[in-house]
């Protein structure tokens, strides 16, 4: 990692150049850099033909984008896109006087989570999966997260063991499919 040291002050004061708005982040920006240059560390092999010097420049590159970003004060939302972040000025007066919900509204806001995690998870499953075995399946993983073995999952759900056993491995495939959806395009490219 310390031979992309250079690469690393390269890029940083190329981007400054190229964004006058970024004097006085190099050292942030360095960070973000280094950030890259771990990222790349995990992912390169050396019989896999580039220097490691080389294989590091994409996501040195991209990480320090994102760190201004960040820097700069923008998010990303739930579809994607790049928007301002808006931030909210907190009263200390307010926060002292939080109310604290009842236990059952706190219950009904838990299981109106659940079902957006049941829906996003039903959408990264195989397709040609019917929609029975779908919900089945979000809600075993659902019940997994919250500490259930697999025979109280096999019983909620209606079937033995080893079919929520089953349930549960489709249910952690389509978690996997949704965190990869997550990752940035040049992030599975770089994988």
């Amino acid at each position: 990692m310390l031979t992309a040291e250079r690469l690393v002050w390269w890029y940083v004061h190329r981007f400054v150049r190229r964004n006058p708005a970024a004097v006085g982040f190099e050292s942030d920006l360095a960070s973000y850099a280094w950030m890259g240059v771990m990222y790349a560390a995990q992912r390169w092999h050396p019989e896999g033909g580039a220097a490691f010097v080389t294989f590091a420049k994409v996501p040195v590159r991209h990480y320090v984008s994102r760190g201004w970003l960040i820097l700069a004060g923008v998010v990303r939302e739930e579809d994607g896109r790049y928007v301002p972040r808006h931030e909210v000025a907190l009263d200390v007066e307010e926060l002292l006087n939080v109310v604290v919900p009842p236990p059952q509204e706190r219950t009904v806001e838990a299981h109106r989570l659940a079902a957006t995690l049941g829906e996003r998870l039903c959408a990264h499953m195989r397709p040609g999966m019917k929609q029975a075995v779908r919900e089945k399946a979000a809600r075993a993983y659902l019940l997994h997260l919250g500490g259930e073995t697999l025979e109280s999952i096999g019983q909620q759900v209606g079937h033995p063991r080893q079919r929520a056993h089953q349930l549960l491995n489709q249910a952690e495939e389509a978690a996997l499919r949704w965190a990869a959806s997550m990752k940035p395009a040049w992030e599975r490219r770089a994988a």
